[in-house]
């Protein structure tokens, strides 16, 4: 392998290469010339780019060298000419100038040319120091002739000219390169199409010219909005078509190889097999824009650009379909990109090397200025008044300062990501302008008013909040009197009545073409008209919309949550401006195919039919995110590249043929001119809209994915909408409502309250509960239209009523009048009539009296009628409650409907036929007959009474004689039935004890099904009434409100009184086909378990009709687009709503009669014609009640348990359980445990029954580390409903409180820990536990007693604090000694539930099997190591189901059809299906929860069927599975005990026929044994992490089997035992076939040994120290289990070989998991106050930042060290530096740029958002881990040790090599260990590979070569040979400095420092390696390492040899281990 390095390589190879490409006619002289100017120029121009000046792409020196070359060739076009031409030669001095100049020129644009317009300033002044001779360093060569008037003029820097070939040549500006007719601009030219000429301008057209000639690759970069693509294609389209075709392609973040292969091929032709090219003659010219944009994959390669590179070096490609090599000629590529940095990457610099690159940099002022002012002065000059040209200027000015603060002030944080401005807003203000026509601008202030209305929609209108809005009001208040020298309030003083003008006034000044507000012509025309109301907020926008659509290629971004009226908006201005509006409609098969296609249709319809069109498309709409990538092209280029196929093309052209002979522009005919005429019509006639939700982070990543979204577009913020649109939107709905006006004013205000008021409380609701509510202006019109809907309908009611009183009225007038008439008679038969008359006044009186109470009640009646109830919004709450009380009677009315579809006309007739029916039928009939009204024959009694009886029978007959019998049936109208029928109904049949389904079917089975439907009519009777009896809900705050604004209110207004009758669900399945008929018949539908996305398809039906949707989430977040057409209603269990169901449950079981009596109370209570005997039903209700009551405690603690396994699923996506299950589960332990009649003792029995029920189907489901976690939910969970426990407590034992400054000093640091006091003083603050840390302070030799002891969970604590018990006991402990938190968890669990709660059960298949049925699947949760198929198999041989009676399908890549299929057949013939591992198969669980649901149904599935599923866990594996299926888990068990028995319990050993068939049996007794245990011990010592093993294996059962085997098999085959052969077998392939690593097995053959050998023989053979564990003596089978099972629980660590130290880690380890387990069951803690994470991150970024030290100057080092052969530290070190570099650079980039990215200074990129969360969770960002040496340490410890290198390695660059080496300070350490072999190797000159670190004592009389030194840290001097090192970490055991050996650890202490460490290289051969322990160097904690790119491991460093006195075994399986570093 050689090693090419650049460096010492270098540039000049290629220059003496190159000097041979120079024309052949240049003379020696001028050849010297060149070679000198190389020499001369290049390296300080190098040297100073790189260190010097910030390039705006990364560039090789080499790559910059070659470019120059190749411009310079470009430029001596002149010179090659041979003098034939005719032309006179030039002279030798003109040559020589030429040359000077432009090779001065060339290396100003190649070298100096990829830099930054900072950087050119500085490289200005240094190269022209350096051209004057005046750099001592690099003196001027001889022969080149350099005087002040051949080199670059003063004025200017050298990137303002240009050579100018002529005479001797001379320097030009560039703006003389421009010519006299490019800066004319023809007045008919369209604004968008300018392009004003400029300094930047010509330098591009002139690069572009020069490269394009010699077929150079070239490539712009420069910030967005310089004029690289418009310069660039403008360029390309003025090309002689006659030699060049051109090709656009605009790369995106999802461009993808394919598609650009696809795009470049489109435009070849095949010239012969394999080869490809444009026509001939022609050369195409390939123009990539925004070539870095495309996404990085896995492995940081840009796939697109890869292909480019591809065909750039090697001139081909493959092809897609057969991968045939496709050769490409005669093609050129030109590409431009913004700088890196966003979401644009660095480019590869494989394919940078072969682009010339041109650095464009952004507009100085002065530029700017002269564009837009050519502009504003082109326009100004057509006919305004002269003033216009003065004030054109001011203008440019003006926007200027807005442009220049805009991009100050308004940063692009993540929540404001669209804050990107470039120079396309700039431009945008000024197209603006020039819209208004001169006719309509006369005076000076209306072109300011229209500036600053331009100003406000291009910046503004993007804007989010009123602090911006406020910002950008100053803004331009300031530059309106900087600039136009107007005060603001002065030229806008009309829009404010007081004169003073605010930010709000502006939103007033409107410039657009207007419509009459007559929006009903909209209506008129549209097919779906829409109820509008123009208020202000309203015009805005639409006003906006209109204001881009007249602009060409304008197109908008419309930001806003659904419902703020985008797309109304967007109608609207569509329709104003006389445009065609586009949108898709999106079907449930809308895929990317469909979308092509309506994307043809629009760009058609725009191109080929001119008319102009808006196309609106919603983020909602996005199926694919590939229709973005489209719509980025479409604002880009307005074409999509290869949409249209070869014949859509051949008939657009000529299509645009034809147009084109209309038209006035002349076109050229070739097809690709009419394609561009036809791409030119789309961009004049399409303007795209986007509407947008800003709410998720999609907004964030499509904007930075795809920058044309903000570059293309304009941009408009939909606010909450302001509090005039929300009045004026009441004020137009209640318009035609008949309201008082201050009434009215009340409504509205009320209406506006509501609003607000729920918008405030969804923030607070967001914040306590993580749930989302939104509210939007499309829920405020539906709560206005809910009032005027229920207005009406009360108005309505009144009105009848007040009719009445009218008429009655009217007749007492008219009795008046009546009276009147007879007053006249009477007055002449006066005398007589005066006694009467005293009669009639008093008649009179009393009628005033009457008319005065009418009139009394008028006014009560218009009272009513204002009485408007304010309750609409609560309408939705009251009509869900009704909808529970449906549920549970649709089964009824399903079983109901299902009855009768189960009888069939011969059922019918069989019944007619009998003459004598039994009772229940004629019972059944009778029933019937009262149900259809049906009139009984009267008969004599057939008993011989006498008397005349009803008899049915006869009618009954006629009634099934109707062939319509069972239709009329199945049409009964349910919903009204006559109250008497019902009564009859109740009182005659309901509780007749032979009118039950079940007797009747006995007799006849078609009258079952009609008693069934007969039943159900009762149930809905009841479900009626209890509809009525909804809950009444006061919204007693919004009703005083009503009050207080004088609102009409009725005092008793209630919710449902208000809001009427519910609607009835009718839940069906097959969502689709009832949806067509929902829609044709308008009949509600329930589509049950959606998820968070709604189908795009649903949205248009949502709309139209009745319409439900359930889902199964548990937190479901819908965006307010779905939130606004849907009315969300939060359907989860409450703990109360589920204690009152147990308890209905547990009384019904109980005491039926009472649950039954109380419904019936019910019932009665609420029909009102028994009203008076309310009182009695009430006493007798209550006195239910109180017997009910009693049962309380059962139905409170089952609802306890519920909840405690509900939050299960927080842990593990498997643990999920439905309430069904549950409620099963509860009805089963009501019936199954001990009845009693003393109620106390009863509830006693069910509680614990029941708890121990859910335990152990719960256990049986939950993997082990989960079991003990279960339990303690449990107990703590009925505890808190006891009230035992503090919640504080029980906190703060889970997270130990939260970490603060301790200002106590640690009075005991020698054994107890920081972290321990830390939280001992922190514990101090709970209730129970004050003074504990005064008492330690005090006494802490008395609590070292506990923290010493073995078993300190079981010790008595000191003094007072022996008392302590249950949580604040566990407190206590887990401070001192948590990693015994788990056996005082088993403890506090006995105590409190019973010693059954921490033995759960063992797997039962049996049990399980037994709980299932057809229909329940039956899961297995795998975990590594368990292979659940042997035992299932051998279980379906036991129960008759083996053979070919089980199905398997293992899933994976395209298995789903394939198990669907055996599914199918498995449950027709009634066989086992067993599908194996689900988690595989992620796609395909969407379709086996649809076979679950529909086609395993009992109906259709044998009973004997059973699916079988295997899974690890997986959110992925469907809900509806988990909480219907039997989840297992069959894990190996723990403990050597348990895993033993497992062994010998389980198939084979447990077979009587195999135990005993081998022929010796005595030594096959004891092998097996010791096998079993050895299995044991392998598997046990996983829980041990990287002590245990290396790595993790998964050792399970099939390896024992195996095993077992060839014991047999050898022991039968041979006389003696071969050991070795089975030692081989098993250790090195059954179980070493899965180790991959040499130190593990290493210990598992270590392992081994103790059971395989000669030894084994004796009686009683020890297996591990003390006396537990030995082989048993030879007896049968019982007795080895009844050894088994005296073994004891807990294994101690000696028996893996282990010190008891290793107990700790691994305890410690399961406290974490488990208390970490606890807390995620826990809803969150509301944080106090404190920091935002934005600023917590910030502050330890600068932090950090602050620490962090100068990269290392490697060039100086280099200097101070070079490379030597015999110093190979000097190597060494140089590459130590480079890496750290590398991770420096990183870490400081990585930090700058979040620091930057929440201030918004730039884009905030997934990259960067991964650190921003690593850094605020304290781990170490992955960005940094790739670039970094392992490393295990959080956050905090890793930049403290990161600091600590560099610091031992500048202390080496400062002072030279250190005495001793920090081992561990290195990245890469086996450099270090081989340099130091390296030098040796030198020194004495022996081959390298020969020698190796000698590790001898120095007590032996040989020189001591392996010296362990008493001094710890420092050495005087530098040893003779090898190196001193330090800095090593014992793990496992310790270094014994009295006796110089290796020895056992210290209790408690897990790492032991070493000393220093001499390495001593010697010869290999002659070492002796004795009494030591080769003991392994690891560089962290985790051991486990990969194999590296070097051949070195990741991890593991050298193996050091250390003295010992025990033998390798002890230490092997010790795990001991040195450390480079720890992990904290």
């Amino acid at each position: 392998m050689i090693y090419m390095d650049a460096q010492q390589l270098g540039w000049k190879p290629l220059k003496d290469s190159y000097m041979l490409t120079l024309p052949t006619n240049l003379q020696e002289e001028h050849r010297e010339l060149v070679n000198n100017m190389f020499m001369w120029l290049v390296d300080p121009c190098l040297d100073f780019i790189h260190h010097h000046c910030k390039a705006i792409v990364q560039t090789s020196s080499m790559h910059l060298t070659h470019s120059l070359m190749k411009l310079y060739t470009c430029l001596l076009d002149e010179m090659k000419r041979p003098e034939e031409e005719g032309q006179e030669s030039m002279s030798s001095q003109q040559t020589t100038l030429w040359l000077q100049g432009l090779f001065l020129f060339a290396v100003v644009w190649t070298i100096g040319g990829t830099i930054d317009a900072d950087s050119r300033k500085k490289f200005d002044l240094f190269y022209r120091h350096l051209l004057m001779g005046t750099d001592d360093g690099n003196p001027r060569p001889k022969n080149v002739k350099i005087t002040r008037n051949n080199i670059f003029p003063e004025k200017g820097t050298v990137y303002d000219f240009y050579f100018y070939k002529r005479g001797s040549g001379q320097w030009n500006l560039w703006t003389d390169y421009i010519t006299q007719e490019e800066q004319l601009i023809s007045s008919g030219t369209k604004v968008s199409e300018l392009i004003i000429p400029t300094m930047e301008t010509a330098r591009q057209v002139f690069f572009l010219k020069t490269y394009v000639e010699h077929n150079i690759p070239l490539l712009f970069v420069g910030p967005t909005g310089t004029g690289k693509s418009a310069i660039t294609n403008n360029f390309l389209l003025r090309l002689p078509k006659t030699t060049y075709i051109p090709v656009f392609i605009n790369f995106s973040a999802r461009t993808s190889a394919n598609q650009t292969q696809d795009i470049i091929m489109s435009k070849l032709d095949r010239r012969r097999k394999g080869l490809f090219g444009p026509p001939m003659g022609k050369r195409a010219v390939i123009f990539v824009d925004d070539l870095n944009m495309p996404a990085k994959e896995l492995y940081g390669a840009q796939p697109p650009i890869e292909l480019l590179r591809q065909w750039v070096d090697h001139g081909h490609w493959y092809d897609h379909k057969d991968a045939s090599k496709i050769s490409i000629v005669d093609m050129l590529l030109l590409s431009a990109m913004g700088p890196p940095g966003g979401g644009r990457s660095d480019i590869s610099g494989r394919f940078l090397r072969h682009l010339n690159v041109v650095s464009v940099c952004s507009f100085d002022d002065d530029i700017l200025t002269k564009i837009f002012t050519a502009v504003a002065d082109w326009h100004f000059s057509k006919g305004f008044e002269p003033v216009f040209l003065r004030l054109g200027k001011i203008m440019v000015q003006a926007t200027m300062q807005i442009y220049k603060m805009a991009i100050q002030n308004f940063l692009p944080t993540p929540s404001k990501s669209h804050y990107i401005f470039n120079l396309r807003d700039f431009s945008r203000v000024v197209k603006g302008v020039m819209l208004c026509p001169r006719t309509h601008l006369q005076s000076e202030d209306k072109l300011i008013r229209l500036w600053i209305h331009e100003v406000y929609r291009v910046f503004c209108d993007r804007l989010v909040d009123e602090e911006d809005r406020e910002v950008f009001f100053q803004m331009v208040k300031k530059t309106t009197s900087n600039s136009f020298k107007q005060s603001l309030d002065k030229v806008l003083s009309h829009l404010s009545p007081t004169g003073e003008v605010a930010d709000d006034h502006i939103r007033s000044l409107f410039f657009g073409d207007y419509l009459k507000p007559d929006s009903n012509d909209y209506n008129n025309t549209s097919r779906a008209p829409m109820s509008l109301v123009m208020f202000k907020f309203a015009i805005e926008h639409i006003s906006r919309i209109c204001r881009v659509l007249k602009q060409d290629n304008g197109h908008l971004l419309l930001v806003g949550v659904g419902g703020s009226g985008r797309q109304s908006a967007t109608k609207l201005a569509t329709y104003m401006s006389a445009f065609e509006l586009f949108q898709i409609e999106i079907t449930k098969s809308y895929g990317v195919s469909e979308w092509k296609e309506d994307v043809k249709r629009v760009m058609l319809k725009a191109g080929v039919g001119n008319k102009s069109v808006s196309f609106l498309f919603c983020d909602n709409q996005i199926k694919d995110e590939a229709f973005i990538e489209d719509i980025n092209m479409l604002l880009n280029a307005g074409d999509v590249p290869n949409i249209f196929a070869t014949d859509e093309k051949a008939e657009i052209v000529e299509k645009m043929q034809s147009a084109s002979r209309m038209g006035s522009e002349k076109v050229e005919a070739t097809p690709l001119a009419m394609y561009s005429f036809f791409i030119e019509r789309v961009k004049k006639n399409l303007h795209v809209v986007l509407a947008m939700s800003p709410i998720s982070d999609a907004f964030r990543n499509r904007l930075r994915m795809f920058p044309s979204l903000i570059n293309c577009c304009t941009i408009d913020w939909f606010q909450t909408w302001p509090a005039d649109a929300l009045e004026m939107v009441a004020n137009k709905f209640l318009e035609d409502v008949e309201l008082e006006d201050d009434m009215r004013k009340g409504v509205v205000s009320m209406c506006k309250y509501f609003q607000e008021s729920v918008r405030e409380l969804s923030v607070s609701y967001y914040s306590t509960l993580r749930r989302r509510n939104y509210v939007t202006p499309t829920s405020y019109l539906e709560l206005i239209l809910t009032f005027k809907t229920l207005l009406v309908s009360r108005r309505q009611e009144v009105d009848t009523m007040r009719n009445r009183y009218l008429t009655g009225l009217q007749k007492l007038d008219f009795a008046s009048s009546q009276v009147a008439e007879m007053q006249k008679e009477l007055t002449a038969l006066q005398p007589e009539l005066i006694r009467t008359s005293a009669e009639t006044e008093k008649i009179m009186i009393q009628i005033e009296k009457e008319t005065a109470e009418v009139d009394a009640k008028k006014e009560i009646v218009s009272a009513d009628e204002k009485e408007a109830n304010e309750a609409a919004a609560a309408a939705k709450a009251i009509k869900d409650e009704c909808e529970g009380d449906l549920a549970e009677a649709m089964p009824a009315l399903e079983a109901a409907l299902a009855a009768l579809d189960t009888l069939n006309p011969s059922d019918i007739s069989l019944v007619k036929s009998m003459q004598n029916p039994p009772g229940p039928v004629k019972l059944v009939m009778e029933s019937i007959c009262v149900m259809k009204g049906t009139k009984p024959e009267r008969k004599p009694d057939p008993n011989g009474s006498g008397k005349m009886v009803e008899d049915y029978w006869g009618p009954s007959r006629k009634i099934l004689g109707d062939l319509k019998f069972l239709e009329s049936l199945k049409t009964y109208d349910k919903d009204n039935i006559p109250p008497a029928v019902m009564k009859r109904i109740r009182e005659r049949f309901i509780d007749h004890a032979d009118f039950q389904p079940a007797v009747i079917k006995n007799v006849s089975s078609a009258c079952e099904g009609l008693c069934k439907w007969e039943l159900l009519h009762a149930q809905m009777e009841k479900l009626k009434i209890k509809q009525a009896e909804l809950k009444e809900v006061c919204q007693k705050q919004w009703q005083a409100l009503c009050n207080e604004k004088n609102i009409p209110c009725s005092s008793d207004f209630t919710l449902s009184s208000t809001l009427g009758d519910p609607v009835k669900i009718h839940p069906q399945r097959q969502a689709n086909r009832t949806l067509e008929n929902a829609v044709q018949l308008g009949t509600p539908v329930l589509l049950e378990d959606i998820g968070e996305e709604l189908d795009a398809f649903i949205e248009p039906i949502l709309l139209k009709l009745t319409f439900y949707m359930t889902t199964r989430l548990r937190n479901p977040h819908y965006l307010p687009e779905v939130a606004v057409k849907v009315c969300l209603l939060n359907f989860m269990i409450t703990p109360l709503g589920l204690q009152d169901q147990l308890l209905g449950i547990v009384a019904a079981e109980e005491k039926p009669e009472l649950e039954e009596k109380k419904n019936e109370l019910i019932i009665e209570k609420l029909s009102e014609e028994i009203s008076e005997k309310q009182k009695v039903a009430s006493a007798t209700e209550m006195q239910i009640d109180s017997t009910r009551a009693g049962y309380k405690p059962v139905a409170v603690h089952s609802a306890i348990v519920f909840f405690c396994i509900s939050d299960l699923a927080n842990i593990e996506p498997m643990y999920q359980y439905s309430l069904t299950w549950f409620i099963n589960l509860y009805v089963q332990s009501i019936a199954k445990s001990k009845k009693s009649e003393a109620i106390e003792e009863r509830i006693q029995n069910i509680v614990e029954h029941f708890t121990a029920s859910v335990y152990n189907n719960v256990c049986r489901s939950l993997f082990e580390k989960d079991k003990l976690l279960f339990s303690l939910l449990l107990t703590v969970g009925v505890m808190k409903g006891r009230g035992q426990i503090d919640d504080e407590v029980w906190r703060f034992l889970l997270t130990g409180g939260v970490a603060l400054d301790n200002p106590h000093p640690n009075p005991a640091p020698d054994w107890l820990s920081d972290k321990s006091w830390a939280e001992l003083v922190r514990a101090s603050c709970l209730t129970n536990l004050q003074g504990l840390m005064e008492h330690v302070r005090k006494n802490n030799s008395k609590w070292k007693r506990i923290y010493d002891s073995a078993r300190p969970h079981k010790e008595n604590f000191p003094d007072a604090w022996s008392t302590l018990t249950g949580l604040d006991r566990m407190v206590v402990l887990r401070c001192l000694r948590p990693d015994k938190i788990v056996p005082a968890v088993q403890e506090f669990i006995t105590e409190n539930m019973g010693r059954a709660f921490i033995e759960p059960p063992t797997f039962d298949l049996g049990q399980s099997y037994s709980d299932s049925n057809c229909c329940t699947p039956l899961i297995f949760v795998l975990s590594p190591g368990a292979d659940p198929m042997a035992g299932l198999l051998k279980f379906a041989d036991a129960v008759g189901m083996g053979g070919a009676n089980v199905r398997t399908v293992s899933l994976g890549q395209g298995q789903g059809p394939i198990a669907a299929k055996v599914i199918c057949q498995a449950a027709a013939s009634g066989s086992w299906a067993v599908l194996q591992n689900c988690h595989l198969a992620a796609s395909w669980m969407p379709a086996l929860e649809a076979i679950c649901e529909e086609l395993i149904v009992p109906e259709s599935t044998n009973e004997r069927f059973r699916l079988w599923l295997t899974s690890y866990p997986s959110a992925e594996f469907p809900v509806s599975i988990l909480q219907n299926g039997i989840k297992m888990t069959n894990e190996p068990p723990r403990g050597v005990r348990a895993n033993l028995l497992q062994s010998y319990l389980s198939d084979p050993i447990s077979d009587a026929v195999f135990f005993s068939s081998c022929q010796k049996p005595e030594m096959w007794q004891k092998l097996l044994f010791g096998l079993c245990f050895f299995h044991a011990v392998v598997q046990e010592r996983r829980n041990f992490g990287p002590l245990g093993w290396n790595i993790p294996y998964e050792f399970n059962a099939s390896d024992l089997r195996i095993s077992m085997q060839q014991i047999r098999m050898f022991l039968n085959d041979y006389e003696e035992v071969p050991f070795e052969a089975l030692t081989y077998l098993t250790g090195e392939c059954n179980y070493g076939g899965r180790v991959t690593d040499d130190k593990d097995r290493r210990l598992l053959l270590s392992l081994l040994s103790t059971v395989y050998n000669k030894d084994i023989e004796q009686d009683k053979y020890m297996l591990a120290p003390g006396d537990e564990y030995y082989i048993p003596p030879h007896g049968p089978y019982e007795s080895y289990i009844k050894y088994l099972r005296s073994l004891p629980n807990v294994t101690h660590p000696e028996v893996f070989g282990l010190h008891e130290n290793a107990d700790i880690t691994k305890d410690t380890q399961e406290t974490n998991q488990l208390f970490s387990g606890v807390l995620l069951t826990l809803p969150r803690e509301a944080g106090g106050g404190g920091r935002s994470p934005q600023k917590t991150v910030e502050d330890l970024a600068q932090d950090i930042l602050s620490k962090l030290p100068a990269d290392f100057d490697v060039e100086e080092v280099m200097k101070m060290y070079p490379v030597r052969y015999e110093e190979s530290m000097n190597t060494v070190l140089r590459q130590e530096l480079i890496r750290f570099n590398r991770l420096t650079e990183v870490i400081r980039s990585s930090l700058v740029n979040i620091g930057k990215a929440i201030k918004g200074q730039v884009l905030m990129s997934s990259e960067l958002e991964e650190v921003f969360n690593s850094v605020l969770m304290g781990k170490v960002p992955s960005m940094w881990a790739v670039k970094s040496y392992p490393s295990l340490k959080p956050l905090g410890s890793y930049v403290s040790d990161l600091l600590r290198r560099l610091c031992f390695f500048q202390d080496w660059v400062n002072n030279g090599p250190p005495t001793v080496f920090w081992l561990s300070g290195f990245y890469f350490t086996q450099s270090f260990l081989t340099g130091v072999l390296q030098n040796y190797a030198r020194k004495y000159t022996i081959p390298i590979d020969r020698i190796a670190f000698e590790f001898e004592m120095k007590i032996k009389p040989t020189v001591s070569s392996f010296q362990v030194m008493k001094q710890e840290n420092t050495m005087e001097k530098r040893p003779e040979d090898g190196a001193y090192v330090k800095g090593l970490f014992l793990e496992g055991a310790r270094w014994d400095r009295e006796s110089s050996l290796i020895g056992e650890s210290l209790p408690k202490v897990l790492y032991d420092p070493l000393p220093i460490i001499w390495l001593k290289p010697g010869e290999s051969s002659r070492f002796l390696h004795t009494n030591i322990y080769s003991c392994p160097v690891y560089k962290t904690s985790a051991r486990r390492g990969t194999l590296s790119t070097t051949g070195h491991s990741t991890n593991y460093v050298l193996s050091v040899e250390l003295p010992s006195d025990q033998p390798q075994k002890h230490w092997i399986n010790r795990g001991v281990a040195a450390l480079c570093q720890l992990d904290d």
